[in-house]
């Protein structure tokens, strides 16, 4: 798990110094109780217990996930990853779980906003035969569709990616979940997000 400050992050992600919000999951519990020694699966103490449904929208600072079902029969819904989780770093991390589910980013007030920089790491652990690819696809209110694709570095553990600069002004960021045959699935966090025309509020 990365830490960074707010104010760290205003500096290195936010040159135009608006608000800035950091979507960590921290509010959200899988409700498990991890044992002195990890047990096997299907156990008590199974640390891959720590996982537990969310729900189809999450919501925190201002800001909406939505979940769309992709080619898995059973649908799709988020889910948390707790600390404990055997490829996580310690807090909690963000999943769509569903098979090419895809993931949409909103304000709620419907403002243009930035994404700066997001943690990802492999859901289940890295995988030699197969990639972890994410596709960032955001649409900015002047109707451009932008596209930024990553490929995660096959270690246990999160890596930070920084967004390009482009990725501003915008309605809404969608990315699509991994197939477990073509592609690895993902996990992610401290998703660092900022608006970028910024109104006081008149009352």
């Amino acid at each position: 798990m990365l830490c960074v400050s707010p104010l760290a992050v205003a500096d290195a992600d936010n040159p135009n110094k608006g608000p800035t919000a950091i979507l960590d999951f921290e509010d959200l519990s899988t409700g498990f109780v991890p044992c002195p020694t990890p047990g096997p699966p299907g156990s008590p103490c199974d640390p891959t217990l720590d996982f537990q449904g969310v729900g189809e929208t999450y919501s925190s600072q201002g800001y909406t996930f939505f979940i769309t079902p992709g080619s898995d029969p059973f649908g799709a819904l988020f889910h948390v990853a707790g600390p404990f989780w055997p490829f996580n770093d310690g807090t909690n991390a963000f999943v769509p779980n569903g098979d090419n589910a895809l993931t949409t980013l909103k304000r709620d007030d419907g403002r243009p906003f930035a994404l700066a920089a997001i943690d990802l790491a492999e859901l289940n652990g890295p995988r030699s035969d197969l990639p972890a690819v994410v596709v960032f696809r955001g649409m900015t209110t002047s109707g451009e569709m932008l596209s930024w694709e990553i490929t995660l570095d096959k270690k246990v553990g999160f890596k930070r990616f920084h967004l390009p600069a482009t990725f501003r002004n915008l309605l809404y960021v969608q990315w699509q979940q991994g197939d477990n045959v073509t592609n690895n699935p993902h996990m992610f966090d401290n998703v660092i997000v900022f608006t970028t025309e910024f109104h006081p509020r008149e009352d």
